[in-house]
């Protein structure tokens, strides 16, 4: 076990110590070993010219890296107060079909965080691009304040891995501008996908994303994932990209796979300012499994979007067990076309939603509606700032209108108000205005 370094004025033959550290993010990826921490001094470091197009291969499979153990992590970090970054806008592919910055297969009991990724670039018009790929029989990976930006398509993608945690990361700037043959259509902050039946388990807390073509989280995963207080907000629909807030995926018809489960949690959650909806479950024709939408917030969504995209919840028409989508206690307010929208012949269970409610949303029962505060710089923890957006005021009709879906705590020991309020954020009598949103679910241990 032992610490390491990487500074963008090291050398690759160096020892990795602090005073003779490595010089390239591939060099940390394939030679730390179990229990070790690498830590990434600030600065800018460039991907290599010439690559294959998966760029960092980070995978036991080929002998180019090792996993750790459980209470024996690697862990990969910034050096406390510094920012590094891997740049890949010099890389000129050998296999222009495909661009990735780094690609991690069967690796288990590692930690990322405080490092950024940008500029991974279409080469051309054939070309996928992904920042940061997990895949292929991954577990107990943590990302923590991660920053992805500038890619032509998708930020983090998650596949066929189990126990994976996203804390606290933002992804922006993701679009596809020139993929063939649907420019736009793959542009997406975080992406959750698996056509297998590997038993999947995906947490996403406190995650963000903004300005990506065609949505912010987007899911098409057989596994569960969870999103709790995530906010995807700004995303707008260029090309044949729908500029969604949170899409939710689909299952695929396989052989004996059980499509009446819970796979899909949502909490806390709020999508503001997407051009396309902000919530869907984009499950038409696939069989129908179970959604718990729980809590969250949709607001202003559509408006010069896409036609008949602008609702707060799209809720689609699944072959079966529609009723196993479940939607309670969420707000949908100021969407452009429809705050709910069901399709025709499908149902859902629903309760103590907006809609549901013999109340009239307004902006009054809001303390602010400026989404622009979603944009803020996070706590120096790396957690979501404090904002007024979307918190409603003392008085409203909105306050414990809800119904109890968990029997969590507040985190300072108070079960939550018997009712709850609908909405993304809690109130206790005496608190402030910026008292924190409910933890989540969080059904499944992590590391």
């Amino acid at each position: 076990m032992a610490d390491l370094y990487v500074s963008t004025t090291g050398n690759d033959s160096n020892e990795g110590s602090i005073f003779n550290p490595w010089l390239t993010w591939d060099k940390a990826f394939h030679t730390a070993d179990v229990g070790d921490t690498v830590y990434f001094r600030g600065g800018v470091y460039s991907q290599a010219i010439n690559t294959d197009g998966a760029g960092i291969r980070y995978t036991s499979s080929y002998g180019e890296g090792n996993s750790g153990t459980l209470g024996n992590e690697i862990i990969y970090t910034n050096y406390p107060g510094e920012i590094p970054i891997l740049d890949c806008s010099n890389v000129v592919a050998v296999n222009y079909d495909y661009h990735c910055a780094i690609w991690i297969q069967n690796i288990d009991y590692i930690k990322i965080q405080g490092l950024h990724i940008r500029n991974v670039l279409e080469i051309d018009s054939n070309t996928i691009c992904e920042a940061l790929v997990i895949t292929t029989r991954c577990e107990n990976i943590i990302l923590d304040r991660m920053v992805i930006y500038n890619i032509g398509g998708v930020g983090f993608r998650i596949s066929q891995s189990h126990n994976i945690t996203l804390l606290n990361c933002d992804a922006y700037n993701c679009c596809d501008a020139i993929h063939f043959p649907q420019p736009g259509n793959y542009g997406s902050g975080f992406g959750i996908s698996s056509e297998t039946k590997y038993p999947d388990y995906v947490l996403l807390d406190g995650c963000r994303a903004w300005a990506c073509s065609d949505q912010g989280f987007g899911n098409s995963s057989e596994g569960i994932t969870e999103m709790n207080k995530c906010w995807s907000f700004n995303n707008i629909g260029l090309y044949t990209g729908e500029g969604h807030g949170f899409k939710l995926g689909w299952m695929y018809h396989l052989e004996d796979a059980p499509f009446d489960h819970l796979t899909r949690i949502v909490t806390n959650c709020i999508a503001a300012y997407n051009t396309g909806t902000g919530f869907e479950t984009n499950d038409t024709s696939h069989p129908g499994t179970g959604y718990d939408f729980f809590n969250n917030l949709a607001y202003h969504n559509g408006y010069g979007g896409f036609p008949a995209l602008g609702m707060g919840f799209r809720i689609l028409n699944p072959s079966d067990n529609d009723l196993l989508r479940v939607l309670r206690n969420n707000i949908a307010y100021d969407n452009e076309y429809y705050d709910l929208w069901l399709a025709d012949g499908s149902d859902y269970t629903h309760s103590n939603n907006s809609w549901d409610l013999a109340i009239t949303v307004n902006d009054s029962d809001f303390v602010s509606l400026d989404y622009t505060q979603l944009y803020k710089v996070r706590k120096s923890d790396g957690s979501l700032p404090d904002i007024s957006f979307g918190k409603l005021r003392p008085g409203t009709d909105c306050r414990n209108a809800g119904i109890n879906v968990s029997l969590a705590l507040d985190g300072r020991g108070r079960p939550w108000n018997n009712p709850p309020s609908i909405g993304a954020f809690e109130y206790w009598e005496g608190d402030s205005i910026t008292t924190v949103p409910r933890p989540g679910i969080h059904k499944y241990s992590i590391i």
